[in-house]
């Protein structure tokens, strides 16, 4: 049995939300994929028109960088635009219970998640995903719903063996390898 315990932050909560929006495998790359098929098919189109219309070369470049400007920038202002919605969040009395002290508690069974709110039990069959970043461990509990564990609460190295060694024991196989998955 393991018990940890932790002040999940806004930071936490913003890293968790960039993990499950942009950073998990291949959901980076489809939405640039997306991003970029979609621009050039609209730069297609626009060659197809002018061709046809004889436009003014001015108004096809201007029309060409507003595309860009629409089409690729945002990709670039993924965690920018994460941090606003989290500030946003964060700042609703509603959300105040999201960032308190949380202890959780790992044994044979599964997990015991508790805050000042109330109590989460979930058994290890009920974790459907796990996922493991540079500072994170998410336990997905559906497929955009984690229980988010940072790594920091764990004082050395083979602390964190001894919870991958918990994980490994007692998740199924499909958690283990749903994150090299395509959804």
């Amino acid at each position: 049995m393991i018990t940890i315990s932790y002040v999940f932050t806004k930071e936490d909560y913003l890293n968790y939300s960039y993990y499950v929006g942009w950073g998990q495998p291949g959901v980076k790359f489809n939405m640039i994929k997306t991003r970029v098929l979609s621009f050039i098919l609209l730069l297609f189109l626009l060659i197809n028109l002018d061709k046809k219309w004889n436009l003014d070369w001015r108004y096809i470049g201007a029309f060409i960088s507003l595309l860009a400007l629409f089409y690729i920038l945002p990709l670039f202002l993924v965690r920018y635009s994460l941090q606003k919605q989290v500030n946003k969040l964060s700042q609703n009395h509603m959300n105040e219970g999201m960032f308190t002290e949380c202890t959780i508690t790992f044994s044979e069974i599964g997990l015991l998640v508790k805050n000042d709110l109330g109590e989460l039990n979930r058994k290890w069959k009920g974790v459907v995903k796990k996922s493991e970043t540079k500072d994170y461990f998410f336990l997905f509990i559906s497929s955009v719903q984690a229980v988010v564990i940072p790594k920091r609460v764990f004082k050395t190295k083979e602390e964190i063996e001894e919870f991958k060694k918990l994980l490994l024991k007692y998740l199924s196989f499909d958690a283990e390898i749903a994150t090299h998955l395509k959804d």
